[in-house]
Order: structure tokens, then sequence, then C-alpha cells
């Protein structure tokens, strides 16, 4: 007998992407909410970046972006011990980096850094 598998209908399909397209104007909420939270935390990129090199430096071919967001989560917590923190004008804020924004960032280092091309498996993200 032979099993012909179902696909599962909200199965993303993996792109992998040697030239990633170049980010286009955000068009939905998720490309939105990437561009704010990265205009207003420029450290989260310069991080991504550091650890990035130094994956690479290790001889990883490949990785996750999901793993450095949670990477930069966890040494966040550690600093803030889970707290806000001041930004100014007696305002706190408590950064949270969004799992949504995986995408976009992985996208952004592959294009601003040639040495990243094809480092992070990619999948279709809103926008493309």
């Amino acid at each position: 007998m032979t099993v012909t598998p179902v696909p599962h209908k909200h199965k993303r399909t993996p792109v992998s992407y040697k030239n990633p397209p170049p980010m286009r104007q955000p068009v939905g909420p998720l490309q939105r909410s990437f561009l704010q939270f990265h205009r207003a935390n420029p450290w989260v990129y310069d991080r991504l970046v550091e650890i990035s090199k130094d994956l690479l430096a290790k001889g990883f071919g490949k990785y996750s972006m999901r793993t450095l967001i949670a990477v930069l989560r966890f040494e966040w917590d550690l600093k803030t011990s889970g707290q806000n923190v001041s930004i100014g004008s007696g305002q706190t804020v408590k950064v949270k980096l969004n799992n949504n924004h995986s995408p976009y960032y992985a996208r952004m280092l592959m294009q601003q850094h040639p040495q990243f091309k094809g480092f992070f498996d990619m999948r279709r993200a809103e926008g493309e």
C-alpha cells in the first residue's frame, strides 16, 4: 500500500535566497512594525551583525535568525533583569524582540553584508 502524504495547508515553502530581493516599501503591518522597531532600536541590528560574524568565524555555514533573536532576548534580559529601561525625558520602555522581525533582519544582514549571503535560510515573508 502506498501512502501519499497530504501537505499541511499552512506549511510554508522554504525559499533559499543566495541574493535576497531588496526590501520594498512596507506593504503590510509586519513590515511596518519591523521598520518602526528597527529605527527605534539600532543596537539590535548591530548586535546581530556581531553575532553572525562570530558564527561565520567559527565555521558555521548556516544559522537561524530566530535563534539569534532568542539570544538577544536572553542577553537583554540579563542586562535589564526584565525591567523597563529609561529612554530619557522620564520615559521608560520594555524592549520586546518579536519573532516576526526575524525574516526582515535576515534579509537586511544579507543585503548589507555580502559575507552573509545564503547564511540564513529564508521563507517568503510579507511583501514578497
